[in-house]
């Protein structure tokens, strides 16, 4: 909700491309690191990778709902 004030995305567009972003820049990098350097099976990568967008997709649309 913060990130949302402070980044001028309100409505549902504004949110889901700021948490587009935000899944972007943290814990994809994170994760593809930690698959090379741990050894992690690809499969295990995308599916915390997904788990995190989809996250950030509840979280997004439910700001976008209050902030709308």
């Amino acid at each position: 909700m913060a990130a949302c004030i402070v980044v001028p995305a309100h409505g549902y567009s504004g949110a889901l491309k700021l948490a587009g972003l935000c899944w972007l820049i943290a814990p994809v990098p994170l994760l593809i690191t930690n698959a090379l350097f741990i050894k992690l099976h690809p499969l295990t990568v995308v599916s915390h990778s997904l788990g995190w967008l989809t996250k950030l997709v509840v979280a997004a649309l439910v700001a976008g709902w209050l902030l709308g």
